[in-house]
């Protein structure tokens, strides 16, 4: 049975009917952890959804739901570097509370390593927790989502991957409103991950947030495309991808999951409820 079918068919998590514009409702820190402010009612990932977080899903599907529905979230086995599907095959029966940096715990999975020490600009002690995810379909990071609006939003917030034209003005807001971000930065350094040829060539997906801050925002450009809401249509180009083909313009058609595919998530507040009566 498709995904689609089988997850809906299991588990019904509601959607909000959200208008996006002019809300003045402050939102607690709670809602928004590694998420950074975009306007009155966006809220945007800091970075791409990562494996740690993909984990912690993975790991609520199978305590809530069936083991046909958690055989439906795993990645494609091969679109993931072997650390990171070493990692899913390592289920343990203690569950690890351990808190990630985008705050969801690790889960029914090997947790050895100081999690707290993965937050930004630290040193990574555990580099495949923090890698974005990859491997996945659209219908999987969709549930995802909707998985995210009922585990955290409360009403309050409802998180969804961002249209292209969402994406479009966040990526402008981040690289000075340049289309193509400067592939070096002043000591000749890589600003973004992308295959750069030669003796230089990045053929391989980095963790998150290796590189510095686009504006308010990682890997915007390079290291993984990110999907958006229209189905097939990612953006940001890739590792695989030359610098002149990580714009803001450019759009990576994919058809299936792919090793160079994941995605960044956006939370919109639901003007119809207050916070202040929760």
């Amino acid at each position: 049975m498709k995904i689609r079918l089988l997850i809906f068919a299991i588990i019904s998590i509601a959607f909000f009917s959200i208008n996006t514009t002019s809300a003045k409702i402050p939102l607690p820190m709670e809602y928004r952890l590694a998420m950074v402010e975009f306007n009155d009612s966006i809220f945007v990932l800091e970075t791409e959804v990562t494996v740690a977080s993909w984990l912690s899903f993975y790991s609520w599907v199978i305590d809530n739901t069936s083991v046909e529905v958690a055989q439906e979230v795993l990645p494609d086995s091969t679109l993931v570097t072997k650390g990171v599907w070493d990692i899913f095959k390592d289920k343990q029966k203690t569950f690890n509370n351990s808190r990630t940096q985008s705050g969801f715990p690790l889960g029914y999975f090997k947790g050895t390593c100081d999690t707290q020490s993965n937050s930004l600009n630290t040193n990574n002690k555990c580099p495949f927790y923090n890698y974005p995810i990859t491997g996945i379909s659209y219908e999987q990071a969709m549930f995802f989502c909707k998985w995210q609006t009922n585990f955290r939003g409360n009403g309050v917030v409802s998180y969804r991957l961002p249209t292209e034209k969402e994406w479009k003005t966040i990526a402008k807001s981040s690289t000075t409103k340049k289309q193509i971000p400067n592939p070096l930065n002043n000591k000749g350094n890589l600003n973004f991950n992308y295959n750069c040829g030669d003796d230089k060539k990045q053929n391989f997906i980095c963790r998150v947030a290796t590189f510095a801050q686009q504006g308010s925002f990682f890997d915007l450009f390079g290291n993984v495309s990110e999907m958006t809401l229209e189905k097939n249509v990612s953006k940001g180009g890739n590792y695989q991808y030359p610098f002149q083909n990580c714009h803001i313009d450019s759009i990576q058609i994919y058809k299936k999951p792919q090793v160079w595919l994941g995605f960044r998530y956006i939370g919109v507040v639901n003007q119809r409820k207050s916070i202040k009566n929760l």
